[in-house]
């Protein structure tokens, strides 16, 4: 003789499923209260590729405002009028909106390689700037800043694309968060710390003349 066949209701099913998936839920909200100190931080020194890109874009952030302070009071340090030396700025910031305008078409044509979206970058941004070394021409002054503004803008803006790609769903938001207040804390003190660094600088060239000078 057969045993009865014993049937679960629909009802059943469904209390079950909940169960399970509570019980899941309380057991990673369990490992990541154990897991998140200070909303997650400590997590994230376990995805050493963020950390790597969250420090890539502090530097890229802090070269941007350094860079963009930089410019008028350079221009007029060259002897340009203010009104004249402003369109360095312009420059930088119409090479800028190219930058941007370029990512999106990088980003559209699914190019996700490190070397075109930060090496590369990182190169023309170097040559922008040396071509405030090595030349006063007013014109070839506007196209460094053409091209660093282009570099930079490009470069910040792969830097915020690429991110999620780095660390896990599970910590997207806090990493997002704490990459914003970093990059954040770089813009609003590197202005400062660029500032005190031609000051100390200032003073130790100061210094080294009067010493020239008084030796001989």
């Amino acid at each position: 003789m057969r045993s009865p066949v014993q049937h679960k209701s629909v009802h059943n099913k469904d209390f079950e499923e909940g169960n399970r998936r509570q019980n899941v839920n309380n057991s990673l909200a369990g490992n990541k209260q154990n897991e998140d100190v200070f909303f997650g931080i400590s997590y994230l020194a376990k995805f050493p590729s963020f950390v790597l890109l969250l420090f890539i874009h502090c530097i890229i952030c802090y070269n941007f405002v350094s860079w963009a302070i930089f410019l008028v009071p350079y221009g007029v340090s060259l002897g340009f009028r203010p009104d004249v030396a402003v369109f360095f700025s312009t420059a930088g910031g119409i090479g800028g909106f190219w930058g941007k305008v370029s990512l999106l078409a990088v980003f559209y044509c699914d190019v996700d390689n490190t070397l075109v979206l930060f090496v590369v970058p990182a190169f023309t941004f170097t040559v922008g700037l040396i071509g405030y070394i090595f030349t006063t021409n007013y014109f070839l002054l506007l196209a460094s800043s053409i091209i660093s503004g282009f570099s930079i803008a490009f470069a910040e803006g792969a830097a915020n694309a690429v991110l999620p790609h780095y660390i896990c769903r599970c910590h997207l938001r806090q990493g997002i968060a704490f990459s914003y207040f970093c990059t954040g804390l770089f813009f609003q003190t590197s202005g400062i710390l660029s500032g005190e660094y031609c000051t100390v600088e200032f003073k130790y060239v100061h210094q080294i003349s009067l010493y020239t000078y008084v030796c001989y």
